[in-house]
């Protein structure tokens, strides 16, 4: 893969966003797209889930006026990455928020990374979510562990210096590690996340059919 999209993240910065935000105003043709209140409510719509007027509701958005708004184009996907499914909501929101602006128009794939195995109805719930697009969850690679027994000693003990591990602990994804002259300290996982996409997202076999 030469070129593949990288969705860091979606976020609207100081705000609360609402599902009229996102849609033209006055739209005309029917409606195509209905988002549940429970995917609205933990997604793209969280402002509004406890006013009285919105309980039980659904969220719809309007159909595209034109098929000329967004051209597709053939192998693109959309690519994330997580650590694993402790946090849903924020994967979830940048999904409503990205399916409601763009991918509904064009449905491209999209692949979501993640480092520990998401449970399978953690699975099914973001296939439900941004349906009628694919959606893939893929393992990236060998776990933690692995990772570590493949080491050699130096390394390790480069690895428990930086992070750092107490003698007779076993290093987990949540320690928080440095470099020697820096003051400032990240969890293991981020770190790993920064050179996942910075590197190993490149050569990924789950990308080798896409494009950009």
């Amino acid at each position: 893969v030469t070129n593949a999209t990288l969705l860091a993240s979606a976020s609207i910065q100081g705000r609360d966003v609402k599902t009229s935000d996102l849609a033209p105003k006055n739209p005309a043709g029917p409606t195509n797209m209905v988002l549940g209140e429970s995917q609205m409510a933990a997604g793209a719509d969280a402002s509004n889930e406890d006013e009285p007027s919105n309980r039980g509701k659904e969220r719809v958005l309007p159909a595209p006026t034109d098929g000329s708004t967004f051209q597709r184009y053939d192998k693109v996907v959309i690519v994330t990455k997580v650590l694993n499914d402790a946090a849903p909501m924020i994967l979830i929101r940048a999904l409503c928020l990205i399916k409601a602006a763009y991918n509904r128009f064009v449905n491209y794939d999209i692949v979501v990374f993640t480092t520990m195995p998401w449970p399978k109805e953690g699975v099914e719930y973001l296939e439900n979510l941004v349906a009628p697009a694919n959606i893939s969850i893929v393992l990236e690679g060998p776990s933690l562990e692995e990772q570590i027994e493949a080491m050699s000693q130096e390394e390790k003990e480069f690895l428990y210096k930086r992070c750092p591990v107490e003698p007779g602990q076993n290093i987990t994804w949540f320690h928080h590690c440095s470099e020697e002259g820096y003051t400032t300290h990240s969890n293991l996982g981020y770190a790993w996340q920064a050179e996942f996409r910075a590197f190993h997202i490149w050569t990924h076999p789950a990308l080798v059919h896409y494009k950009y």
